[in-house]
C-alpha cells in the first residue's frame, strides 16, 4: 500500500498529506530508524553548510540534513522519491498556536513525535548576529516551542522534518 491514502482512523502512517498547501509530510517515529524524533541534524545541502554535525543512531558516524534527505529519497518513504528539507514558509504552515504551553506547537494527531526544539528550513546564506556573528551565515529554523522564526549556524545540531510536493 505504499504511496497510497489511508483514512484518518487507518494510522498510525509515515506521511500526512495537508490539503490546504498541497505538502506530503515526513511523521517522525520513536522506532531508532532514519525518521525517529530524537535524531539531530547539522545545516548541510552537499555544498554549503557543516555535514556530520548531528546526532543518529542509524549513522556509523554523525548525521547532516543532506544524508537525510539522500536515505529518505533512497528508501521511497510513502512511493515518494523527491523528499526534501521545507523552506521556512512551508514548515510555519504546521505550526498551531493554540497547543498547549509546554508542547510542541503542532498537532500531535498527525506529528504526535514532533519535538519541542528548532527544526532546520533550506532557507539559508542568512548573516547570523550577536554571540554567533562571527560565524558568518547560517539558515533559518523553526522553533516549535513558540513558532518563532530563528537563524542558527550551520553547524548547529537542529531537528528536520522532510516534505515533497503531493500531485
Amino acid at each position: 500500500m505504499s504511496g497510497q491514502p489511508l483514512d484518518i482512523w487507518q494510522g498510525p502512517w509515515n506521511c500526512v498529506l495537508d490539503k490546504q498547501t498541497g505538502l506530503l509530510w515526513e511523521v517522525k517515529t520513536d522506532s531508532e530508524n532514519i525518521h525517529d524524533s530524537y535524531w539531530s541534524y547539522s545545516w548541510f545541502d552537499g555544498e554549503r553548510g557543516v555535514p556530520d554535525r548531528g546526532d543518529c543512531f542509524f549513522n556509523e558516524g554523525r548525521c547532516d540534513s543532506f544524508d537525510h534527505v539522500t536515505r529518505t529519497n533512497a528508501e521511497s518513504l510513502c512511493g515518494r522519491n523527491d523528499w526534501r528539507v521545507p523552506t521556512t514558509d512551508e514548515l510555519t504552515t504546521l505550526i498551531n498556536l493554540s497547543v498547549p504551553n509546554g508542547q510542541a506547537k503542532i498537532s500531535s494527531g498527525f506529528f504526535p513525535r514532533v519535538r519541542k526544539g528548532d527544526y532546520w528550513s533550506s532557507d539559508h546564506s542568512i548573516p547570523l548576529r550577536g554571540f554567533y556573528a562571527r560565524l558568518g551565515d547560517g539558515a533559518n529554523a523553526v522553533d516549535f516551542r513558540d513558532g518563532q522564526v530563528k537563524t542558527l549556524p550551520y553547524r548547529n545540531a537542529a531537528f528536520l522534518i522532510l516534505v515533497t510536493q503531493w500531485e
